[in-house]
């Protein structure tokens, strides 16, 4: 089955624990909602999905973020609520789009 023209998909609220790599094959996606799961950590091809506007990510068990999310430049609205970060990568600065980010619940214990 190919996705190509799909531009949202929102998987919130179910029990997935990881992502497929074929992810990476929806290149005109601007809007992924992947809260309320049990995500401990992203595949890489999340990074080349440059067309994200939104990545709702708040409530899994994501304790790292790579400074590849620097590659997603035209994010809107990032959350990353209910996770346990305890830092976030420095890159995250190139998100110059970037209207809203959530970070609450988590356990940060500084800022880039």
């Amino acid at each position: 089955m190919s996705l190509t023209a799909l531009r949202e998909l929102g998987v919130n609220d179910n029990l997935l624990s990881s992502l497929p790599q074929e992810i990476g094959r929806l290149p005109v996606l601007q809007k992924l909602g992947l809260g309320n799961n049990q995500i401990t950590e992203l595949p890489d091809e999340i990074w080349g999905l440059t067309t994200l506007r939104a990545l709702y990510l708040g409530y899994n068990q994501l304790t790292h973020l790579s400074s590849r999310i620097g590659a997603l430049t035209r994010l809107q609205v990032l959350s990353l609520a209910g996770n346990q970060l305890t830092l976030l990568p420095s890159r995250i600065g190139r998100l110059t789009e970037l209207r809203g980010l959530n970070l609450s619940h988590n356990r940060l214990i500084s800022l880039p």
